[in-house]
């Protein structure tokens, strides 16, 4: 038998069905849910009986975000006031602009007109670089920014120690990915104070007519920009010929420290690895200890990378 929590959404013959208990929480009528995508939260692409569309995100239990709903929210209306084009977060019944059901948070935003590119091309990462200039240059204020998360030395040890502990893994490959954080955390530079998304990979990010719209704001926070460039890194250093797409990307970004870029490249990577081992059931086809050798494979890319900027 289905656990309640089970039944917020039901499937039927392959249609999604919100339960009654969460339908009635939404502030319009729901016509279809169009899709379901399950990651680290659910998503549930929604068409209402007036034809407008919306997303509603169902948050996970065991995941506490860097950054939370509240202040999330907070942030992106104030980066709408900038002109920065991010989610427009909708309120409920009870005029609240989260819900709880059955212990699950849920928000609810107006679905971005536009459309994702899951392989970008130059004019893209160009986009890409633009737009991370544009983030960085903003003048956060004390109000906002005097709540939020450091992204420090102490960003990979919240959950280090999953990875560390992690029975599956041999502890020779541990003990190289302990060699790389200690390296990494004596060569970069935490003293900048810029906003920083820090999880711009392909899935958050809607290319509309007015421009880039980043989503999942939840793991943003206070530092060096460099880290939100390192997160496109990481999609890079995958490809076999990635250098005319990485200059793309600096070219529409800046001036920036290579240096600094390859480390904090190699701190995401750490990051990432460390938030799968806490979370071993997102990974997909392969185990935690095929990843963190792969994860080497991309570190030794790094270090031979050849940039010209």
């Amino acid at each position: 038998m289905r656990s309640k929590v089970d039944q917020l959404v039901s499937n039927n013959h392959g249609l999604i069905i919100l339960s009654p208990e969460l339908e009635q929480q939404l502030p319009f009528s729901v016509s279809e849910v169009i899709f379901h995508h399950k990651g680290e939260n659910e998503n549930f692409m929604l068409r209402s009986k007036d034809d407008e569309f919306f997303l509603l995100k169902k948050y996970r239990k065991d995941r506490k975000q860097r950054l939370g709903i509240e202040l999330e929210i907070e942030l992106c209306k104030y980066l709408r006031g900038q002109g920065v084009i991010v989610p427009h977060y909708q309120k409920f019944k009870k005029l609240n602009q989260t819900c709880l059901v059955d212990g699950h948070s849920f928000t609810i935003q107006r679905a971005v007109q536009g459309h994702m590119i899951y392989q970008p091309d130059k004019e893209h990462f160009y986009e890409i670089g633009k737009t991370y200039r544009s983030l960085h240059n903003l003048q956060m204020p004390s109000s906002l920014s005097s709540r939020m998360p450091k992204i420090d030395e102490n960003t990979i040890g919240l959950s280090w120690n999953y990875l560390c502990e992690h029975k599956s893994v041999d502890r020779n490959l541990v003990e190289k990915f302990n060699q790389y954080k200690m390296l990494v955390l004596r060569q970069l530079d935490f003293s900048s104070k810029q906003l920083v998304h820090f999880d711009l990979h392909d899935g958050n990010i809607i290319y509309t007519r007015e421009g880039m719209c980043m989503l999942d704001w939840e793991e943003c926070g206070m530092g060096n920009g460099v880290f939100d460039l390192a997160v496109t890194m990481t999609r890079l250093v995958k490809l076999k010929n990635p250098s005319n797409l990485i200059n793309a990307l600096l070219e529409g970004y800046g001036k920036v420290d290579l240096e600094q870029l390859k480390h904090a490249t190699i701190f995401k990577f750490l990051y990432l690895a460390s938030f799968v081992a806490k979370f071993d059931d997102i990974l997909k086809g392969e185990t935690l200890e095929q990843l963190l050798a792969r994860y080497l494979g991309y570190f030794e890319r790094l270090e031979h990378l050849d940039i010209h900027r």
